[in-house]
């Protein structure tokens, strides 16, 4: 019932490759201390290591109902929402990480993909170019393809040009 050495355990288990036990090292901790954001953010990453990314999913919206604010459960979601192709929540995850942190450039890129996803080209455009003016030369290729798209050449070559100068 040591906390402490629950946790020394579970860490010790994880660096062996042993994840089930680790994973139920940490669930002991939760149920020692419930809201323990340290277990709860490992245990969600266990069982996404796992490949189990709805339960993942359950703990970091768990994380997040009691820490709304949290940076690295609003990422882990975020990435999960985009690989689980669940772009409307992954758009609503990067907006709450933007909120918290506006130049994470990751949360930006990849709005601008979820919004490409659903079809908000307009939105999508404005997050591109954003992180292609922070320096990212595939930001502005996805500018030009977008611009290719709705037939605005001159438009699309400028964001070529940008490319090619950043790269």
């Amino acid at each position: 019932l040591d906390e402490e050495a629950l946790r020394l355990l579970a860490g010790a288990l994880g660096d062996l490759g042993r994840r089930d036990e680790a994973m139920r090292e940490y669930e002991a901790i939760a149920a020692l201390k419930p809201g323990d954001l340290d277990a709860s953010l490992r245990l969600a990453d266990l069982q996404k290591g796992l490949g189990r990314p709805r339960a993942a999913i359950g703990l970091y919206e768990t994380i997040l109902e009691k820490n709304p604010a949290n940076l690295d459960a609003l990422r882990e979601a975020a990435r999960l929402y985009d690989d689980m192709s669940m772009p409307l929540r992954a758009i609503f995850c990067w907006q709450r990480v933007l909120t918290v942190e506006a130049s994470d450039l990751e949360a930006q890129s990849r709005l601008a993909a979820a919004y490409r996803q659903i079809g908000a080209e307009d939105a999508a455009l404005g997050k591109f170019e954003a992180v292609g003016k922070a320096g990212d030369a595939d930001a502005w290729l996805q500018v030009a393809a977008l611009r290719l798209k709705r037939n605005e050449r001159d438009r699309a070559g400028g964001a070529l040009r940008e490319a090619i100068k950043l790269r």
